[in-house]
């Protein structure tokens, strides 16, 4: 298993999942609450919340078929917010990186349909590429979700960020489902 995680605002990193009490699988219809983010504020550190949002990429190859699990996870213990920031406009921000977390899902989901596998070389070198790949882009947009919206605080831009996420989780509805089978075309 290999779980990406993403702490939102500018701090990542890699880790297994120890436990599922604190993990909220992203859906369309579940949106996130301050009772959410129950990690303890780091006041040393400029930033008012942290969203720990992951991909939680795992896959198993059975007889003539790999079946792939890309799932968007938001950590509650690891995601926090200052009292001073408790705001319906911070918290909006905080779900669009969740929400972005769960485009780039889709869009793994996607790469992944795509797959033609004539062997079973370097497999796992393969999907180590495909999931960093999609980490790297996933960064960047993170940071520039940051950067382009000032954590919030640029509500023209939040807006169209906003819509801009809103348009891309339709257009990749087709990968929503977060289980991908692909079968082997191995000769």
């Amino acid at each position: 298993m290999k779980t990406l995680f993403i702490f939102c605002i500018l701090s990542l990193g890699i880790h297994k999942i120890y436990s599922n009490q604190n993990i909220i699988i992203w859906s369309d219809t579940l949106k996130l609450d301050w009772l959410n983010f129950t990690g303890n504020p780091v006041n040393t550190i400029q930033w008012s919340a942290i969203s720990a949002c992951q991909i939680n990429f795992e896959w198993l190859v059975q007889k003539d078929s790999i079946i792939f699990s890309v799932v968007s996870e938001f950590n509650k213990s690891k995601s926090w917010v200052k009292p001073y920031a408790k705001t319906k406009e911070v918290l909006k921000h905080e779900q669009g990186h969740f929400d972005l977390t769960e485009v780039y899902s889709r869009k793994l989901r996607m790469h992944l349909k795509g797959l033609n596998i004539p062997n079973m070389d370097n497999i796992e070198t393969l999907f180590d590429s495909i999931f960093n790949s999609n980490y790297n882009e996933l960064l960047i947009a993170q940071e520039t979700y940051d950067l382009e919206t000032d954590y919030s605080n640029n509500s023209e831009n939040q807006i169209k960020w906003d819509q801009n996420i809103r348009t891309e989780l339709d257009s990749l509805i087709e990968f929503s489902n977060s289980s991908v089978t692909l079968a082997l075309k191995i000769n």
